[in-house]
């Protein structure tokens, strides 16, 4: 056999036995964006049920939904489907009128049913989960809720009440499930830590004996100025950022306007706080149907209503994403669905301000003087906290620091020989290391 074919990195529908999964706990899959998560959700788990119809698949978002009932083998969540379920003891009839498909629904409404009709749960085979680490996240949004909503109230009392939460019961239900339930509970995240951390059932984890395959990232490069960064932004080449609030987001809409932009902003169809416009509507159902950007648009801005569960394809220049979380650096580099050349991260801290320098070809391999020094540092634009240009002499050190050759000498005569000048070699590229 080919010893490529054993290394090459597979799918998880390729790499994954069905023998791994347990009940009695929660099965989890740590899987990089990009390895087919969705298929073998889909296509491969359903083996270890009796029927499509006894699965209910759980995400986050309610663009993770749509995206997911895109795909013919998902339903949503109807009223039909929970009849049949309401008050029944496992197994029961289905309705035969209707094709086998898995249900599809967000952690929210799982919730609420849990809370309303919790004997559906008797008629499920399987649940599968979705990025559950954003459960956490939801709880964290709840608590902080309750206690801004409810100051008054004992701490016993507001724990009652955020037990009953939506959010709240469907956790405490998928870990009944895996404790006391007979069906199997499967995780899928790429961000798998906090799900590790505070899940509060036996957790199994699935591992695969190969690579699996996942979208490369060539370049990571720092900032601390998203707005500054804007500037360097090209027409007719196309951009995706990611800024958690709505209100920076609208910030950084009216700066590309100014800049002569197109761009638009996506955030939740539910925030009450500033509804999403019908053009929004419209890009938003634009993406789902086509997974890429309007041609028109050079930069879309999202949050994290869209951090998971959200696919874009096509050609995209760099991705910019204005928060350190690594576990959101993850996940909304997987939005992209394909390798990206450029990934610019947030630095607060400032210490990886200038990040990475490319150097124009114009000023490459040929005698830099005083003046074409100042006019590199002018085309380069790098700023500083104070928001002013980052002169030669920081730039010849960070150039330095990052591989390229700088020679310096002197030309002339006579009272000209202390003319300096600097030749700038780019560094070279070792193919292999590229490769890796």
């Amino acid at each position: 056999m080919d010893e490529n074919l054993l290394t090459k990195p597979r799918y998880l529908s390729e790499a994954i036995s069905l023998d791994q999964f347990q009940k009695g706990c929660i099965n989890l899959v740590d899987t990089p964006c990009g390895s087919g998560k969705t298929v073998f959700a889909l296509t491969k788990l359903p083996a270890l049920a009796t029927s499509k119809d006894h699965i209910l698949y759980l995400l986050d978002t309610t663009i993770g939904v749509e995206t997911l009932l895109k795909n013919e083998e998902t339903k949503p969540l109807n009223n039909i489907w929970l009849e049949e379920r309401k008050g029944t003891v496992y197994p029961f009839q289905d309705n035969v009128n209707e094709k086998d498909k898995i249900t599809v629904t967000t952690y929210q409404k799982f919730g609420v049913l849990v809370n309303k009709h919790p004997k559906f749960l008797n008629s499920i085979e399987m649940i599968v989960c979705d990025e559950p680490h954003k459960i956490y996240m939801f709880v964290g949004i709840e608590k902080g809720e309750v206690n801004q909503n409810n100051p008054a109230l004992s701490d016993g009392d507001k724990a009652k009440l955020l037990s009953s939460s939506p959010i709240c019961a469907g956790l405490s239900a998928l870990e009944n499930q895996c404790c006391y339930g007979d069906c199997y509970v499967i995780a899928m995240t790429a961000t798998p830590r906090l799900v590790r951390e505070r899940f509060g059932a036996e957790i199994n984890n699935i591992v695969s004996e190969y690579e699996l395959v996942s979208y490369k990232t060539h370049n990571r490069h720092f900032y601390t100025d998203l707005g500054l960064e804007m500037r360097r932004f090209q027409k007719g080449k196309q951009y995706i950022a990611y800024v958690e609030q709505v209100k920076e987001i609208q910030k950084y809409l009216s700066i590309a306007e100014k800049l002569g932009l197109k761009a638009v902003g996506l955030w939740s169809p539910d925030y009450i706080g500033c509804p999403m416009s019908r053009e929004q509507f419209d890009v938003r159902q634009f993406i789902i149907d086509e997974e890429r950007l309007p041609d028109d648009i050079d930069v879309l801005f999202i949050n994290r209503a869209y951090d998971t569960s959200f696919n874009i394809r096509g050609d995209i220049e760099a991705m910019y994403i204005h928060y350190n979380s690594e576990d959101t650096i993850i996940q909304v580099r997987g939005r992209y669905r394909n390798d990206l050349n450029h990934l610019y991260v947030y630095d607060k801290t400032g210490k990886k301000e200038i990040g990475e320098i490319v150097v124009p070809i114009a000023f490459l391999e040929r005698k830099l003087f005083k003046e074409d020094t100042t006019e590199l540092a002018g085309a380069l634009d790098l700023r500083n906290k104070g928001n002013r240009q980052i002169g030669w002499t920081t730039i010849h050190n960070s150039l330095k620091e990052q591989g390229y050759h700088i020679e310096k000498g002197r030309e002339g005569a006579g009272s000209n020989i202390n003319r300096h000048y600097y030749y700038i070699h780019a560094p070279t590229t070792n193919e292999n290391e590229m490769d890796e």
